[in-house]
């Protein structure tokens, strides 16, 4: 890594709350942030609050800034596709919240543009990048200790306050809809976990029980993927009660030949405090082991890709096979939709 040289991001959209972790694990990596455009007021003072040496401008000066080599971006969902597209052909790498594509062909564009401008367009998978437990489940897969990996079940419940909730979240054409949105996480590790190449999409539903009132918008999403016999059975929601505590009890099964590994990487209900738990069972017993410490391991990566031009943080083509996915089975499960 060439240590003399300083990567200076900027960010864009502070529509979603990941950025401030972004933003933060970034600069832990060793980028130094410049600037920031946001047109929500009340996030803009609390950025500048927390990074007072950043400063407020136009986009259109972040994107001429030849200065800036990164833009970080969690703008509302429908706009990171084309503030991406004008990042990389303003010669700077992206990484964005989840959703980062709502269409395919808004995918195709994107890919099209990457691979034309050799910029890296990345999408941030926080429930894998930032999670102790799942990058501990990681090395242990690697290991061994389960054997082959034949299945995966993630759960992503969710809380939500309706009353902190922009228009836009419960309308599909800004938000994603509820699979594209929070079920990529689970698609991210699926084909993470097996190294899935080729995936089918045997069944994917969405439904709205619980907020009629918000017609076009589900509260619950399911489906399930196979590769070569491997499968991954997904479900998400934002149904958990706000008394939970945390934002959702997010979990993860990976049942191989051998043993499995139980994730509860937020909450074990009843039972050990703190966040970022796994379990271990195979023919040597049950093991347990606390993963709730500070780990920087993406960002880190990332950073040394943008100064090499590597690919070791994730690559374009995992990045996108996991939009593509999540895009698919959202409009399956809209054509399903009563």
């Amino acid at each position: 890594m060439n240590k003399k040289h300083q990567v200076v991001f900027s960010v864009i959209g502070l529509e979603h709350n990941h950025i401030y972790q972004m933003t933060k694990r970034m600069i832990s990596a060793g980028a130094k942030l410049k600037s920031v455009f946001s047109d929500n007021t009340a996030e803009i003072n609390h950025f500048l609050a927390l990074y007072p040496k950043c400063y407020h401008c136009d986009i259109n000066e972040i994107l001429s800034d030849k200065e800036v080599e990164l833009v970080l971006s969690a703008a509302r969902p429908d706009q990171r596709a084309v503030i991406g597209i004008d990042c990389m052909l303003n010669e700077k790498d992206f990484l964005c919240a989840k959703p980062g594509i709502l269409t395919l062909e808004e995918l195709k564009r994107v890919k099209r543009v990457q691979y034309e401008t050799k910029r890296f367009y990345s999408i941030c998978y926080s429930e894998r990048f930032w999670s102790g437990a799942t990058l501990k489940a990681g090395e242990l897969v690697t290991q061994g200790e389960i054997g082959a990996v034949v299945a995966t079940t993630g759960l992503g419940p969710h809380c939500i306050d309706i009353t902190k909730r922009p228009d836009w979240f419960f309308q599909t054409k800004y938000s994603g809809g509820i699979i594209n949105d929070l079920a990529c996480h689970q698609i991210d590790q699926f084909i993470f976990f097996t190294g899935a190449q080729d995936v089918s999409i045997i069944h994917s539903q969405v439904a709205n029980k619980s907020h009629c009132h918000h017609s076009d918008f589900d509260d619950l999403g399911e489906l399930i993927l196979s590769s070569n016999g491997v499968l991954g059975t997904i479900r998400v929601d934002w149904l958990s009660p706000r008394a939970l505590g945390v934002w959702g009890d997010s979990r993860l099964m990976i049942q191989g030949t051998k043993g499995y590994i139980e994730l509860r990487k937020t909450i074990d209900l009843d039972g050990k405090s703190g966040g970022e738990h796994l379990f271990l069972v195979n023919h040597n017993g049950v093991q347990y082991y606390d993963c709730d410490v500070d780990q920087n391991e993406f960002f880190n990566a990332f950073f040394n890709d943008i100064l090499n031009r590597l690919e070791t943080s994730m690559t374009q083509k995992h990045c996108f096979y996991v939009a593509e996915l999540a895009i698919t089975s959202q409009m399956i499960a809209n054509q399903n939709k009563p």
